[in-house]
């Protein structure tokens, strides 16, 4: 892969021309997109931790913000949604807030604070985004009003939320905390619906973080955390999982459905494949360049996904094969935490990736 343009690393595969967009924030995290709209501004610039407003600067085609860490953020139409936390002198989470920015060209168009830091949000639909916070509750916005509509009366845990999905029905919330906790909550008022330990460190037997979680059916939920263990969970009755696979050499913080497939990522640099009716072994499994700390489909290509493995770049893949159909190892360097693409028409593909240490998202237009 070739590049044009100052500050686009040459890529090991593939021939692309690129086009870069960058965002600079002060102590940030953006996160990444899932989208509607051209297929252009479909494109995920994806981060977290962001830490202070956007205030972006224009250095001929990109756009520079300060400091992105994990892990998404979301482009509905011309829309682009960042989420942020930002932390005092005391190292103290204290607020956060959704940027919705405008995508061409890029700048600030509104600015939606909320109660805590957003860890994770997800987009309900076109005018909807759920997160949760830093502070243990669940925050739902509305983007065509600029202004929070709901957020919990009662936090569901005394520390931080790490995942939000929806339930298939609508009617539920799955999120999960950093001590442990996986839990389920009314999707209309936030109350908890049940809660339980759901993983712990193997040697000290403490509670740890459950990075990942993922709905199945409205019944069937799936979570993967920092004690390197997948687990599938029967809501009817989470006493004990209904199945476990602990062959991970790391944490697992990545897991989602694909059809009747589970994805996962981990620490250890492996994206493997799973039938859903058997956890006990993969599918398929692929070493990829870094840990695999997001994966997402390519709007407008059914046959191949896109990988963020951190210190290892994005990689974009077969979905079949799990070959590398391309990638740019070298952008890695500064931790990329996320990536996705779009593709604009055959073998063509956008890619919005974010990087950690310089504070920036870049664009690159791809030729495969």
């Amino acid at each position: 892969m070739s590049s044009s343009g100052t500050s686009t690393p040459q890529l090991p595969k593939a021939n692309p021309s690129t086009s870069n967009q960058n965002a600079s924030l002060p102590q940030y995290s953006l996160p990444g997109p899932q989208v509607q709209g051209s297929k252009y501004n479909q494109l995920l610039a994806v981060i977290e931790e962001l830490g202070k407003d956007i205030r972006p600067t224009y250095a001929g085609n990109k756009i520079c913000a300060e400091r992105l860490k994990p892990f998404l953020s979301h482009i509905i139409n011309d829309l682009i949604i960042a989420s942020t936390y930002q932390l005092d002198a005391g190292g103290e989470i204290r607020d956060g807030k959704f940027v919705l920015l405008s995508s061409s060209p890029l700048s600030t168009k509104s600015v939606i604070p909320t109660s805590a830091g957003i860890f994770r949000f997800t987009v309900i639909d076109a005018n909807t985004v759920l997160a949760c916070l830093t502070n243990g509750k669940l925050v739902r916005a509305n983007i065509n009003e600029s202004a929070v509509c709901f957020e919990s009366q009662e936090a569901l845990s005394d520390v931080m939320l790490l995942t939000v999905s929806q339930s298939p029905s609508g009617d539920r919330i799955l999120t999960s905390d950093n001590k442990g906790q996986v839990i389920v909550a009314d999707s209309w008022d936030f109350k908890n619906v049940s809660s339980w330990d759901g993983h712990k460190l193997p040697y000290t037997n403490e509670p740890c973080e459950v990075w990942s979680s993922c709905w199945l059916d409205d019944n069937r939920i799936c979570s993967g955390a920092e004690d390197g263990i997948m687990k599938l969970w029967d809501l009817r009755s989470t006493e004990k999982p209904i199945a476990v696979n602990k062959n991970f050499e790391a944490g697992v913080v990545f897991i989602e459905q694909f059809g009747s497939e589970i994805l996962t990522g981990s620490y250890d640099e492996h994206l493997r494949v799973f039938d859903e009716r058997k956890l006990s072994e993969p599918l398929r499994e692929s070493k990829l360049n870094g840990g695999v700390w997001q994966v997402n489909r390519i709007v407008g290509d059914d046959f191949r996904l896109i990988c963020a493995c951190m210190y290892g770049g994005w990689q974009i893949i077969d979905s079949q094969s799990l070959e590398t159909v391309a990638e740019n190892q070298a952008i890695g360097k500064d931790l990329l935490y996320g990536a996705s693409a779009v593709c604009c028409e055959e073998n063509k593909y956008s890619v919005a990736c974010c990087t950690f240490n310089n504070y920036t998202v870049t664009v690159e237009s791809v030729d495969v």
